[in-house]
């Protein structure tokens, strides 16, 4: 495992070259001190990096640690992290090791932070533990001539909890021209633990690596490496902007016909375990034509910076090569070699700045074919921060990332309990059981046609994201629209039998942030949105057409969510109109709002299956609904790790009948 440690005077320039530097090095770790935060006030993400540091809202953040292995588990900690030290766990399926990226302001008393430090490395416990910091500290256990208060209060600290330095002291890690003078000095250190010492191999002391005055530290760490699982949040499988789609329709219709997937074959299945088999075999030969005619998406985790040029890259070679002849020019000549260096330094840095404005401003001003709104969203998408998943807290424990992603299950989906039932939600029940046993009496809603079907696939964006078997919208209308009958045949089979297809009932949950939240560690500052399979939700829409056709009249006139035509804007909107009349007819206006907490993850099934019943809605749909209800499935997905709930309330955020319902 290839480690780098630096400071980057929060400059930005010095902060792309080491992510660069460290993603084309085959670099794991970066310990990161004073990275470049902007306006912001804490670093920004780059494609391929993982980047680990403080959320607290105040400050800025001063210590990062980055991560460019996909092959190690990385948990933050986040009580243990703030904007001067950051801290995580890095893990195999082997080993597991603490590692910390320490900033140690030279205005600021030391002692505050070697208490932290202390709290920190206890916490760890027996576990391997690495340590890059800026000390601004001397001693010359790790270089300096001499040693100053800092220097001796750091280094009792690391003696006190039986830490090593692995600094040689040879050549200065801060090293720069001000005034024609150099000044260096040892600031930076590189500690670890006992139980690591034996396995820091080839420490050493790069100044190429950055523009920075603090030059690179770089070390490989001799642990055996194991892949482990690690399962993605996405659900993107196939490359569908580079599938030939005739290919496809031919591919498709080949295997249709020699698996023997015919309308006549379909309308011959009585019950719902063929329907299953054959729903399958459909869904599998899909899978087979996407494998044979569409590319997998690749690994787009490879760091590049959009403005880094070769020009650039022959400036900073320059810029190295006159600081180096510094240390060697003689003294008569010294202060023109200095001159030298400092012109190539200031060249390197101004066009540098220069590619950059270019790049951004080239980025901005692709059009594309693109819409005014596709525009703003791809400037967001590139703009916006990610965040890597912490760890949840639950009565002031930790937890590791199995138990944040049961505590998340868990509370988005809780379990509908019979025992916490009132009189009325008894009675309810109760209704729910008989509500759906039918009649011959009971009114059925005709077939689906194929204007419903086409209505309902033409709805969905191309490359909306899919659930879990990849289908993104544009996969599932090539494949629907080869043969419309097949489909159409399956989703009428579906609702003479009243049965929903249990493969897309599951859903892949994808945890978000919700904005402006102070602390990230509990499961309410998070929304999971729900990703079901397209070719389920087509089946879904045509479904709720219906539904909402039976019980429209049902709906209050002043309904603004989930409304055709209608939005929150819009009832935003007409409350201030009214507040204006009143007020212009002197009255005096009060405001109460509600919040109902928790709507789609507590709707209740049977209260559902009465209140369609009341609207008279036609007994197959009906009872294709109960089928829609029953058996569901949810994959919460979070920090590495996928737990699977079964839900027995609710309704998926991200569904296509949620709402309605």
């Amino acid at each position: 495992m290839l480690v780098v440690q630096a400071n980057l005077q929060k400059k930005e320039l010095a902060t792309s070259e080491l992510m660069l530097e460290a993603s084309k090095g085959g670099m794991s770790l970066a310990l990161i001190q004073e990275p470049y935060v902007g306006g912001v006030g804490y670093m920004r993400d780059y494609r391929g990096a993982r980047i680990f540091q403080s959320g607290q809202t105040e400050g800025v953040v001063k210590a990062a640690i980055a991560v460019f292995d996909n092959n190690i588990y990385v948990t933050q900690c986040p009580t243990l992290t703030t904007n001067n030290i950051a801290v995580v766990v890095v893990k195999t399926n082997t080993w597991e090791m603490g590692v910390i990226s320490l900033y140690l302001e030279p205005d600021v008393p030391i002692e505050p932070y070697m208490d932290q430090l202390k709290d920190i490395v206890t916490k760890l416990g027996k576990m391997k533990i690495l340590i890059g910091s800026d000390t601004n500290a001397w001693s010359p256990w790790w270089g300096s001539i001499k040693e100053d208060k800092r220097g001796e209060t750091l280094l009792g600290t690391l003696n006190q909890l039986d830490l090593h330095i692995l600094n040689k002291g040879e050549t200065p890690t801060f090293d720069t021209v001000r005034g024609g003078k150099i000044y260096q000095s040892h600031v930076d250190i590189t500690v670890c633990s006992e139980n690591l010492l034996s396995l820091v191999e080839d420490w050493k002391i790069d100044d190429s690596v950055t523009s920075s005055d603090h030059n690179t530290i770089k070390f490989r760490i001799n642990q055996i490496k194991t892949v482990g699982l690690k399962m993605e949040r996405v659900t993107r499988l196939y490359d569908s902007k580079k599938a030939n789609w005739s290919q496809f329709r031919e591919k498709l219709a080949q295997l249709l016909t020699d698996k023997n997937l015919k309308i006549l074959e379909i309308n011959k299945i009585d019950n719902k375990v063929n329907l299953e088999y054959k729903l399958g075999e459909y869904l599998e030969t899909i899978k087979e034509t996407c494998e044979a005619t569409i590319p997998k998406i690749k690994n787009k985790s490879k760091l590049t910076l959009p403005w880094w040029n070769q020009e650039l890259v022959a400036l900073k070679k320059i810029v190295i090569t006159k600081k180096r002849r510094i240390r060697c020019a003689a003294a008569v000549r010294r202060a023109a070699v200095v001159k030298e260096y400092l012109e190539a330094k200031d060249k390197y840095e101004y066009e540098a700045k220069k590619a950059q404005v270019k790049s951004w401003k080239d980025f901005c001003g692709k059009q594309d074919k693109e819409s005014l709104w596709d525009g703003i969203y791809r400037v967001i998408g590139r703009t916006a921060k990610r965040h890597e998943d912490l760890p949840l807290v639950k009565n002031g424990k930790i937890l590791d990332n199995e138990e944040s992603a049961r505590m998340l299950a868990e509370t988005f989906y809780p379990e509908d309990l019979f025992e916490a039932d009132d009189a009325d939600h008894q009675r309810i029940r109760k209704i729910a059981e008989e509500v759906n046993a039918g009649s011959q009496d009971d009114s059925c809603d005709p077939p689906f046609t194929i204007s419903e079907l086409n209505y309902a696939l033409n709805s969905f964006k191309p490359k909306k994201a899919p659930g879990g078997d990849g289908f993104t919208a544009d996969i599932c209308r090539e494949a629907i629209s080869q043969n419309p009958g097949i489909y159409l045949s399956l989703a009428n089979k579906c609702l003479e039998l009243g049965h929903f297809p249990i493969i897309w009932k599951e859903a892949v949950v994808v945890v978000l942030r919700k904005p402006g939240r102070e602390d990230y560690t509990h499961p309410k500052a998070y929304r999971p949105i729900g990703l079901l399979s397209v070719m389920g939700k087509v089946l879904e829409k045509m479904v709720i057409r219906r539904v909402r056709w039976h019980v429209q009249s049902g709906f209050s006139t002043r309904q603004y969510g989930f409304t055709p035509q209608r939005s929150t804007e819009d009832s935003l909107y007409d409350m201030m109109n009214y507040i204006r009349t009143q007020l212009r007819n002197k009255k005096v206006v009060t405001i109460i709002s509600l919040d109902i907490e928790g709507a789609f993850d507590s709707a209740l099934w049977p209260a559902i299956r009465c209140r369609l019943a009341e609207e008279r809605c036609p007994i197959n749909i009906r009872k294709l609904i109960d089928s829609y209800l029953q058996d569901r499935k949810v994959r919460v997905r979070y920090a590495g790790v996928e737990q699977i709930q079964t839900t027995t309330k609710g309704c998926v955020q991200g569904s296509i009948g949620g709402p309605v319902l």
